[in-house]
């Protein structure tokens, strides 16, 4: 768990950059720190988006422990915030041809792609993300070996490596 943290900023001429010490132990969840730290940030854990050595922590790394994702001492773990799409007000997914997409509703589904995608240097999609994603996005429980998903990797995935 962390165990204490101390809020400093950087002292150079660029804009200022909020950062935080922090101390961890390599047996605490990615999820307990990933937590703990957006709300450090004054944000929810979806709002934020976590790098550690070039590498994305993402959904499917919440259930690891620190040590397990390679978490040494003095670690750079960089945290952005999310861009974040205004729901207030309602707008079409689909255009009104209904040929696809609307451009909102293509920028909405690509954000929700990139927090559920894994490996961010070649963004794809695994049946397990492809289930975080359904989740997020509907709310719905969905087993990475139920039809849906299978059915989407058959048609979909060409050189069957599971990936999209």
């Amino acid at each position: 768990m962390i165990k204490n943290a101390t809020k400093y900023i950087s002292n150079t001429t660029k804009p200022l950059t909020p950062s935080f010490g922090v101390r961890v132990y390599t047996s605490a969840t990615c999820w307990e720190f990933v937590d703990r730290v957006s709300r450090m940030c004054e944000l929810a854990p979806q709002y934020t988006t976590f790098t550690l050595n070039k590498r994305k922590i993402g959904p499917n790394d919440y259930g690891k422990t620190l040590g397990e994702l390679g978490f040494k001492n003095h670690d750079i773990v960089t945290v952005k915030k999310k861009e974040v799409v205004d729901t207030s007000t309602p707008y079409p997914l689909c255009n009104p041809e209904k040929t696809g997409l609307s451009e909102r509703g293509s920028a909405i589904f690509n954000i929700w792609f990139d927090m559920f995608s894994e490996q961010p240097e070649r963004v794809v999609m695994t049946p397990e993300s492809t289930t975080w994603f359904i989740k997020g996005a509907t709310g719905e429980e969905v087993a990475p070996n139920e039809n849906r998903i299978t059915g989407l990797f058959d048609a979909h995935d060409k050189d069957k490596d599971g990936k999209l």
